[in-house]
């Protein structure tokens, strides 16, 4: 376990360094995303990565890594299809909803699956799709008859 101020921490660390270095990069990336200090940039094909240069070089005992071309970030999946970019719900191999028939309580349930079309609402580019995923995940509650 971690220290409860350590996000708020490298929240406010993160803000002052991109104020500092991220100010002379506005033109390089397309695209600039953190949450706490998971940063996403997107920057074109045959640019040599300054911003992870200038990064690297603002205190000697933090250092940043990169993941080159990744297929997700946080809970979004990137798919590029010629020149099409397309968006969709990442979900951890192994991770399993609760099912519905399990012992617990309804309610919970029920926020599962509101709140995992509501995620899919606000990321993905193909909606009906992740709806027909979310019925595959949460399968429909059977009525039993007394």
């Amino acid at each position: 376990m971690g220290n409860p101020l350590s996000p708020v921490l490298a929240n406010i660390f993160m803000c002052k360094l991109e104020n500092d270095v991220l100010a002379h990069h506005t033109l390089t990336f397309s695209f600039y995303d953190r949450y706490v200090e998971d940063c996403f940039a997107k920057r074109p094909k045959n640019e040599p990565d300054k911003l992870l240069e200038d990064l690297n070089s603002y205190l000697h005992n933090i250092k940043f890594a990169v993941e080159e071309n990744p297929s997700h970030y946080l809970d979004t999946e990137f798919k590029f299809t010629g020149n099409k970019f397309k968006r969709s719900v990442y979900k951890k191999p192994g991770k399993f909803p609760t099912h519905w028939s399990s012992q617990v309580p309804n309610k919970y349930k029920r926020n599962a699956i509101i709140g995992a079309l509501h995620r899919a609402k606000k990321i993905s580019t193909d909606w009906e799709t992740e709806v027909k995923i979310n019925q595959r995940n949460f399968p429909q509650r059977h009525h039993r008859k007394l």
